[in-house]
């Protein structure tokens, strides 16, 4: 097995062929490992302090295995550190390595942390954010890991509800809480009296315009207020407008609006892939909060799936907000695995943050814990 390191995004795109082989023949495709997903991500994000290295493994002349990793300089209490990561931030929703269908996974790990802690300068550090908790990646990353001596934890265990909508959508409803339903049913009538319209946009040709649409909604809310809208960045705000260039057109974008007039009040952004529809974003008009706009998109869009061909699940993405989990209480389990090389600053980062760092936490709790039950 060869491995190889790509820094060059012209050298990635060269081997989309390649890469969407791999994605394909993965037991549980995500779209967040994707060609088009990680040339949009590169693109946007690599600039500036990260050095991407998508490390890609051989046999032959066939690629067999990949991880998409980047290496950052952190610090840790002062401590400088090295860190290599899995190719994902704050909107990467899971990350998956992309193991040897129906074959040991061991082999290519252990090549690659090889590979890696080889390198110059080594990391001190391994970072691998959200990994599904069933997944194949996690426990052979893990099993390597302590055979190579490294110190393993495991961080911000969190759920991505889920919604089966195999099925009818009528035994799903009934399925909700009395009171919900009910709930759902007045939002509906009210939009439905205000004249609102909801649509379903997949096609190429108002991709982008309902695209640039929903980005502004959302900049008129909190988030805009708060500058944490994505149009307040500039990277962000190329990601996205790059992600929906590569799709449009495609069967796995898809977009759903509800409008009064011709005023967006909701937005939708969600992926197909793998059978699973992914809402990666959303957005509501706040100056028609009693319409309770997101209520009745919601349910448009889960009717819709549920009458839609070959779509098994939506996935409503961590983390499990109170809004989501009144859908569904089920969901993939997703943990963040940070391994520590067995290396003098290695061992300290380990004592640092895998240590000290949580003892400090739980002491934090536990001192709340103790005011609130004494009342000071």
């Amino acid at each position: 097995m060869r491995i190889e390191e790509i820094r060059d995004l012209e050298r990635f795109r060269a081997l989309r062929e390649a890469w969407d082989q791999l994605v394909a023949r993965h037991p549980e495709p995500t779209p967040f490992v994707s060609h088009d997903w990680l040339d949009a991500w590169w693109e946007a994000f690599a600039p500036g302090p990260v050095g991407v290295k998508l490390v890609l493994a051989w046999e032959g002349g066939t690629p067999v295995a990949a991880a998409p990793l980047v290496a950052h300089r952190r610090r840790l209490w002062s401590v400088p550190l090295h860190s290599v990561e899995g190719a994902a931030n704050l909107h990467t929703p899971s990350y998956e390595l992309l193991l040897p269908p129906d074959e040991e996974p061991d082999p290519f790990v252990a090549g690659l942390l090889g590979h890696l802690l080889s390198t110059h300068p080594s990391p001190d550090t391994l970072f691998f954010k959200d990994l599904p908790k069933a997944s194949a990646s996690l426990s052979a990353l893990e099993r390597v890991a302590k055979r190579r001596g490294m110190k393993v934890g495991r961080e911000n265990e969190r759920l991505s509800p889920r919604v089966s909508v195999e099925g009818e959508w009528e035994t799903y409803f009934r399925g909700l809480s009395k009171s919900f339903r009910s709930s759902l049913r007045r939002c509906r009538r009210r939009c439905s009296e205000a004249g609102a319209t909801f649509e379903t946009i997949t096609g190429a040709d108002r991709a982008r315009r309902i695209l640039e649409e929903g980005l502004t909604l959302e900049s008129r809310g909190w988030k805009g207020e708060g500058g944490t809208a994505i149009l307040a960045r500039a990277d962000e705000t190329a990601f996205y407008r790059g992600l929906v260039r590569r799709l449009e057109g495609t069967k796995i974008l898809r977009q759903y609006t509800l409008r009064l007039g011709d005023r967006l009040i909701c937005w939708d952004l969600c992926i197909l892939d793998g059978g699973v529809c992914y809402a990666m974003k959303t957005a509501y008009d706040e100056e028609h909060a009693l319409l309770a706009p997101g209520f009745a998109q919601q349910m448009v869009t889960l009717e819709d799936l549920f009458r839609a061909p070959n779509i098994t699940a939506y996935d409503m993405l961590p983390p499990p907000s109170t809004y989501k989990l009144r859908w569904s209480e089920e969901g993939l389990e997703h943990v963040s695995l940070r391994l520590y090389a067995d290396s003098p600053r290695g061992r300290l980062a380990y004592l640092l943050q895998g240590r000290l760092r949580l003892f400090l936490r739980r002491s934090t709790a536990l001192r709340t814990l103790k005011r609130r039950l004494l009342g000071e």
